[in-house]
């Protein structure tokens, strides 16, 4: 099929004899039109394409103990999910300590480095999700450095696996973000879900954060967090993989439909976040349905330390 018969901002790419299906979104219409399709699906366990079994081991979305794909990765549908929502919003609605927004507050009108301004940022996604411990002493759980640097090891990006160094250190860079998560959590929590966060809080938010730094000392930006986000998006991307044979509402056409096990839907959300300026982009596929449950307690975040500044 050529690319020709398909609306801007679609195009599909076929390799091995059509083994290999790809299709690439990045217009924001059709973005929300592929997310809304009743046929296609994330890449959860049931319904993931054989090409990307190898990829997303090694990366923040997997874990290798429990052999579980993390939240996101889970349709509606999934027996698992309500469960699993309901445990992450539990802990995202507690409250963070004041101590750790004003630590990360002072970090970022001072001349700390990234590093240590990440390290602020997942000891508040720790204040969030995580206790100390049976073997260790009570108190508020401190991500060492080691974990830091591990969270920002970390693999998002496909094209990474090209290098197998690379992948071999994001997947122990997982490992070590998966240990020191599995001992700390409750046991309503799955490791994955956890794990994410961290990963994702330090690609992600540690940039956007880092760009309310002003150039008037001892105070921050006012700028709308939201146009930080926009700058520094947290995923480039999300996938979808068809659950049946699809035309995708009549895009494709019924002789090449998208097809199981074959075909795999790319949705540059990060492009399309830009070119909308829509921020449900940035935390999901550009829909109110299933956003990141994480995006409100960023932007509070953002907003307080903000106001700590002035």
């Amino acid at each position: 099929m050529s690319d020709l018969a398909l609306p801007t901002g679609v195009t599909r790419k076929k390799a091995l004899f059509g083994f290999i299906d790809s299709v690439q979104v990045s217009d924001p219409h059709y973005i929300r039109l592929f997310d809304a399709c009743p046929y296609l699906t994330r890449p959860s366990i049931p319904s993931r394409h054989p090409a990307l079994t190898l990829f997303f081991f090694f990366t923040k979305f997997f874990s290798g103990p429990s052999k579980d794909y993390f939240l996101g990765f889970l349709p509606d549908t999934h027996p698992d999910y309500s469960a699993r929502s309901t445990a992450q919003h539990s802990h995202l609605d507690r409250q963070i300590p004041e101590e750790r927004t004003h630590a990360l507050a002072k970090l970022l009108r001072g001349n700390a480095s990234a590093f240590e301004v990440s390290r602020a940022v997942l000891n508040i996604v720790g204040s969030l999700f995580l206790r100390q411990p049976a073997f260790a002493e009570a108190g508020p759980v401190e991500v060492p450095d080691s974990v830091v640097h591990a969270a920002h090891g970390t693999l998002t990006v496909p094209g990474q696996l090209v290098d197998p160094l690379a992948a071999w250190r994001a997947l122990r860079s997982r490992q070590c973000v998966e240990d020191f998560v599995a001992d700390r959590i409750d046991a309503d929590l799955v490791v994955p879900d956890v794990a994410h966060h961290f990963g994702a809080a330090a690609q992600g938010a540690t940039r956007a954060l880092l760009l309310l730094r002003s150039d008037k000392k001892e105070q921050l930006s006012l700028t709308d967090f939201r146009t930080c986000m926009l700058e520094a998006p947290i995923a480039e991307s999300v996938v979808r993989v068809p659950s049946v044979e699809t035309t995708v509402g009549g895009l494709f056409p019924q002789d090449d439909p998208l097809v199981p096990g074959r075909t795999i839907v790319k949705l540059n959300i990060a492009q399309a976040a830009k070119q909308s300026g829509d921020d449900r982009f940035l935390f999901g596929a550009g829909r109110d349905h299933r956003q990141c449950p994480f995006k409100p307690v960023l932007y509070k975040l953002a907003k307080d330390i903000q106001q700590l500044s002035q």
